[in-house]
């Protein structure tokens, strides 16, 4: 019980700790965001996309783009940080697209291609 209430303590004042996640979750990206106009830096922690979640996302993206940029970076973004996530994007809703974005470049999706016609 203790644990918990530190855990959540910890969460309040921003620390999280980075190597518990990863035995938690597995993989996980750390994504700092930084809007300059109004300085103000947020971060949050993901766990890798599974194929249903990108199933979703590219199944939803043609049809309502924002809506699933939100969903997928919902639904990836740690348990720990979902309502304050959820609160950062009501007012930035920008930062769910650039996140979105982010995690699918993460899982290969990248315009660093090169190819040529042999």
């Amino acid at each position: 019980m203790q644990e918990i209430i530190e855990e959540k303590e910890d969460l309040k004042i921003g620390v999280i700790d980075e190597e518990n996640l990863k035995v938690k979750y597995g993989k996980v990206y750390k994504v700092e965001v930084e809007i300059e106009d109004i300085s103000e830096e947020f971060t949050f922690y993901f766990k890798a996309p599974n194929s249903a979640s990108l199933n979703r996302y590219i199944k939803n993206a043609s049809k309502k783009h924002l809506q699933a940029g939100i969903d997928f970076a919902q639904e990836n973004v740690i348990e720990e940080q979902i309502e304050q996530f959820k609160n950062t994007i009501k007012d930035y809703v920008g930062i769910s697209q650039m996140v979105a974005t982010k995690l699918l470049g993460f899982l290969g999706f990248t315009d660093n291609v090169t190819a040529k016609k042999l």
